[in-house]
């Protein structure tokens, strides 16, 4: 094996910090693109590929019936394995990413058991390979309206039981794996992150397995000077007991630098470099970026979401480390380390035994 320089992953491990970045199956083809994921993080997440709809398809003859489709997350995860890259599944049960499902005409045990087969066929090929995942992710609305939850396709079928049966089934199918609820604008205190807390406080008090909050962290601004919005909700939920990761980073700011700042990179860096701080101080166990590169960067394409919004990334598009990378790298450098010899199954690196997915596990969906 070749010398690898130094990289973000083995600075973050002194603070029992995963590090990591979003990948996908088209990724696999760009050398270079994968060696920097390589030297640079310990874990990574696939953007698409575990949305139902990139590998279930669903029978138009016969409701609660079909095929999966493993080939791109197989080539995924035996990639990861392969590197000793540690995976975060997401995401199980999103409103977002389904197949076409409106022919089947299912009651309430229909869709219940559709629901746990296909997390539990999921979970179970993938067992002791995907050590964190998003099991529900974005069921609740910023509005308060449907007592809380998201209209969505699940919550018209089960109501708020889906959230429930899907942690559960994902707990039966891998006792081991760390199981999150994922979401937006919840790692800053307000009405949201209110409702969301009380809400996995209820399930966990119901003895629903939920082990940890990941917050998205999709930052298109910044409140300088209300650091606290951020600080009093991360001790809350860490004191609740809640393992804590920040899941899907990138800050595509628009428009003037922030206050103090020369550029709006150097306003990106000091944001990413003060929540680095922030997963050291409040132990969260993962950090990751949504993406590798600017221009890979799903922002590019939802303009619509973050108007104006652009280079949210660490990396530019010809992958030269930007300013915000270096205040990432000194963040993780300098920042005296907390870790209290917790376990961090998401810790990953080159030390890890690669693993073979089992390809004889069974390949339709039929329920019974």
């Amino acid at each position: 094996m070749g010398f690898r320089s130094y990289g973000l992953r083995d600075a973050a491990r002194r603070h029992n910090l995963a590090i990591g970045c979003a990948i996908g199956y088209d990724m696999l083809q760009k050398e270079t693109s994968m060696s920097v994921v390589e030297g640079e993080f310990g874990v990574v997440v696939f953007e698409n590929e575990m949305k139902l709809g990139s590998y279930f398809i669903p029978s138009t003859e016969h409701p609660g019936q079909g095929k999966f489709d493993w080939h791109r997350l197989d080539a995924l995860v035996e990639y990861a394995c392969g590197r000793g890259l540690a995976i975060r599944g997401h995401t199980l049960v999103w409103h977002q990413g389904q197949p076409d499902l409106s022919r089947w005409e299912l009651d309430y045990c229909g869709w219940e058991q559709f629901l746990v087969s296909y997390i539990t066929a999921v979970v179970t090929r993938y067992r002791g390979r995907i050590q964190h995942y998003d099991v529900v992710n974005e069921a609740l609305t910023d509005d308060g309206k449907h007592r809380g939850f998201r209209d969505s396709f699940w919550f018209q079928r089960l109501g708020p039981d889906y959230v429930q049966i899907a942690f559960r089934a994902a707990r039966a199918a891998d006792p081991y794996a760390k199981l999150y609820y994922n979401d937006y604008s919840v790692e800053v205190t307000g009405p949201k992150s209110d409702m969301v807390f009380s809400f996995l406080l209820d399930l966990r008090k119901r003895g629903v397995p939920v082990d940890g909050i990941g917050f998205q962290t999709h930052l298109a601004e910044f409140p300088f000077g209300q650091e606290q919005l951020y600080t009093k909700n991360f001790h809350r939920w860490r004191s609740a007991g809640f393992e804590m990761s920040i899941t899907e980073m990138d800050v595509p700011l628009a428009g003037n630098p922030g206050p103090g700042f020369r550029t709006t990179e150097e306003t990106r860096a000091a944001i990413y470099r003060q929540f680095v701080e922030w997963a050291i101080e409040y132990e969260f166990a993962g950090f990751l970026v949504w993406g590798l590169d600017d221009g890979g960067s799903w922002i590019n394409y939802h303009q619509h979401i973050f108007p104006g919004g652009k280079d949210p990334l660490l990396f530019d598009k010809d992958l030269r480390k930007k300013a915000s990378y270096h205040a990432v790298m000194e963040a993780l450098s300098q920042t005296k380390s907390r870790c209290q010899n917790r376990e961090n199954v998401l810790i990953g690196g080159r030390d890890r035994a690669p693993t073979i997915i089992d390809r004889r596990r069974p390949q339709r969906l039929k329920l019974i």
